[in-house]
């Protein structure tokens, strides 16, 4: 019973990660020929990846990713890939792979930790108006006690609707 659950929360997942992907990273015209996103053959998935697409690229990290966390015996668990993954569409200037590679960095996953390599993908995944990523630099640069810098990142959060970055201004600025 416990594996049926598992396996069926896995492909309700995978379906919403394809979705997804098909929406909101401009793949659904490629994967709309196919009827039923559950059945999508996810060969088909890792071609476009492998050819270069970074929407691709950045959906099977997200998949490498959900497997990671929430299915460690699947075969297909592996951290390593879903970063490399990650590492080619931001390389490509795919903002939430850039910060999804960032975050890879800055906790080891699938890669030695690396502090500089983190705020270097966070710095090009803000640079772009990645929400988050500029929220994250402002409190770095809170922490190193850059508080103009600070402010020009948690601005910029606040003015994408990140409601946190405007609570820290409003108290702390």
């Amino acid at each position: 019973m416990h594996i049926k659950f598992s396996l069926k929360r896995f492909c309700i997942l995978i379906a919403v990660a394809i979705s997804l992907a098909a929406v909101d990273y401009g793949l659904y015209k490629e994967l709309s020929k196919y009827k039923n996103v559950i059945r999508i053959n996810i060969s088909k998935f890792k071609e476009l990846a492998k050819d270069g697409n970074p929407s691709a690229q950045f959906a099977m990290g997200n998949m490498y990713r959900v497997q990671a966390f929430e299915w460690k015996y699947f075969k297909d668990y592996n951290e390593g890939k879903a970063t490399n993954y990650y590492q080619q569409a931001a390389i490509q200037g795919h903002i939430k792979a850039q910060y999804q590679l960032a975050m890879s960095y800055r906790h080891g996953r699938g890669v030695e930790r690396d502090k500089a390599l983190a705020m270097n993908w966070l710095m090009r995944a803000a640079e772009q108006g990645h929400t988050e990523s500029q929220y994250l630099l402002g409190l770095y640069n809170i922490h190193r006690g850059e508080h103009k810098q600070a402010r020009i990142w948690l601005n910029q959060a606040a003015k994408n609707g990140h409601a946190a970055s405007q609570e820290i201004l409003d108290n702390q600025f």
